[in-house]
């Protein structure tokens, strides 16, 4: 047996891997009190307070809920039990690379690199969500089609079905992940004996598990389906049609792709040149000039938002590269799991996640790396790519250093039992904590009635003070909340019919306006005003 061989079947080196998996992990749970979320985060936390909210996303606002209900709603405990999911997504990746290629310890390396990235580039993926569940729902899907491609039966195509509807009930737009499965089914022909009328048995055996296992979940959580889709109807989010999304799409991903292309072709010519040089120092000086030239290509990057993109794009362009270099191959299963991973990729970016900015290629990419790994043809490349992963790796965490409150002067938050622990900007820490200190006090009281009345997407103080508005509860706009009529007039009369004595939290984005909204200063000649700057103002309503 070769030193590779013994290497390949070592437990002394499993054991090793499995010590450097856990040490992987460990930066993901030091960073979970960098960043205050002011919208996103708390907006789920909101719902997931009653899960009736959030049917968008059923099974994920049940599991916060659920654990909100044991452990409290405060955003940290939320935020450590959602990063575990991610965690445990990545090790889903593990499994699913083991049984692509049956090798323990390839696998595992592979999973060390995706956790030590993960740890790493959280930038949105610390926050608690539906993103951070559904984490583990592609790799379950892929394992399933890996199974059943293996071995097409009844049992195998029913576990695909219950694995797609898990996917789906953690977050709605995700159940585009079918349309990958109805591929496999129609496309995929080695190592099937299956007739047309086989096929046909199984699609229907997975269609009827889906639904069988969705109904029965959403009528647990919901009491009946009426019931969902009622609150499908109340809870729809106010700014997220298709139009949104597209847009969204536009807007953000335009440098992102511009990379995308950029990457692409960088990867086509070092394949090129690599494969027809075989002088050993002639690789390593065009390597040594590719990493020159990727340094200060990620230097600039890293002024822009879009850095935190880079990793995950790069994720999609190595598929696409595999899979060029493959092209003239046969559809074989590791061809098929490719055509796979990428397809899950992007159906694990459908909806609100469109940008690709969420956390959905890290619990696939060991298996990526492991389809990739028998195709390098020789050692320098291998030993290339793990040197070029190591420093992939350092400016990961250089970009998301850059991405978190220690390029500023970090502001522990105070005196709130939602928010305690959690580090934010001073831009955005200041104002949560002047709120705490000025608006708690009459939240502490019994006597008063309190209300929190928002100018945009800030649902960090409708969540601080657990004082949700129900006037357009899901309403998200780039728009100025207290612009819109109907809003404006049902804050009044909610304000008007309120017992006394009231106290109201209101907070403004007077930063882009010229001047104080008429709604604020209607209440401030309504009541009398406790507080009032260019952040948020406190008037109560006296007996």
């Amino acid at each position: 047996m070769g030193l590779k061989s013994r290497i390949a079947n070592s437990y002394p080196v499993t054991i090793l891997l499995l010590a450097l998996l856990i040490v992987a992990a460990v930066p993901g749970y030091r960073f979970m009190t960098m960043v205050l979320s002011i919208t996103d985060e708390p907006y789920q936390a909101l719902n997931a307070m009653t899960p009736a909210c959030q049917p968008f996303a059923p099974l994920s606002a049940w599991l916060i809920h659920a654990f909100g209900e044991i452990a409290g709603y405060d955003l940290l405990g939320i935020r450590l039990f959602a990063w575990s999911w991610q965690v445990l997504g990545v090790a889903l990746g593990i499994v699913a690379a083991y049984l692509l290629s049956r090798k323990l310890n390839l696998s595992l390396a592979a999973g060390v690199a995706a956790m030590l990235m993960l740890s790493l580039c959280h930038y949105g993926e610390r926050y608690a969500g539906w993103s951070s569940f559904s984490a583990t729902s592609m790799p379950l899907v892929f394992i399933a089609l890996i199974c059943y491609m293996r071995r097409p039966d009844a049992a195998t195509a029913a576990s695909v079905g219950l694995a797609c509807s898990f996917a789906t009930l953690l977050r709605l737009p995700s159940v585009a992940c079918t349309v990958v499965v109805a591929a496999m089914l129609i496309f995929y022909r080695p190592g099937f004996t299956l007739t047309r009328r086989e096929r046909a048995i199984h699609g229907g055996i997975m269609a009827g598990s889906f639904l069988a296992s969705a109904l029965l979940v959403l009528i647990l959580i919901y009491g009946s389906l009426p019931q969902f889709f009622s609150a499908i109807a109340e809870n729809r989010i106010g700014s997220h049609g298709f139009r949104d999304m597209i847009n969204s799409l536009i807007t953000l991903s335009k440098p992102t792709f511009a990379f995308f292309f950029i990457t692409m072709g960088i990867a086509g010519f070092v394949a090129v040149i690599f494969r027809d040089i075989r002088r050993h120092l002639v690789r390593l000086i065009l390597v040594a000039m590719l990493f020159i030239c990727s340094y200060y290509a990620l230097r600039v990057a890293m002024q822009f938002d879009f850095a935190r993109g880079i990793l995950k794009v790069s994720f999609l362009t190595l598929v696409a590269c595999l899979l060029w270099m493959r092209r003239r191959e046969s559809m074989d299963l590791s061809r098929t799991a490719l055509w796979v991973v990428a397809g899950l990729s992007l159906s694990a970016a459908t909806g609100s996640n469109m940008t690709l900015l969420e956390a959905v290629v890290f619990p696939l990419l060991p298996a990526t790396l492991v389809l990739m790994w028998p195709y390098l043809p020789d050692k320098t490349l291998k030993y290339t790519l793990v040197i070029v992963g190591i420093i992939a790796c350092w400016f990961t965490f250089r970009i998301n250093q850059r991405e978190t409150v220690h390029r500023t002067h970090p502001v522990a938050v105070h005196g709130n039992p939602k928010v305690e622990g959690i580090e934010a900007t001073a831009e955005c820490g200041l104002p949560v904590q002047k709120a705490i200190d000025i608006f708690t006090p009459f939240t502490a009281d019994s006597a008063y009635n309190c209300f929190v009345v928002r100018d945009n997407s800030e649902y960090i103080y409708e969540y601080m003070f657990g004082r949700r508005n129900p006037i357009l509860p899901h309403y998200w706009d780039t728009l100025p909340l207290m612009d819109v009529e109907e809003y404006a007039q049902g804050v009044r009369h909610m304000l008007d019919t309120a017992q006394a004595p009231a106290a109201v939290l209101l907070i403004s984005s007077r930063g882009s306006r010229k001047k104080e909204p008429e709604l604020i200063s209607d209440m401030k000649r309504r009541y009398r005003t406790v507080h009032s700057d260019t952040t948020f103002t406190i008037v109560v309503k006296d007996r």
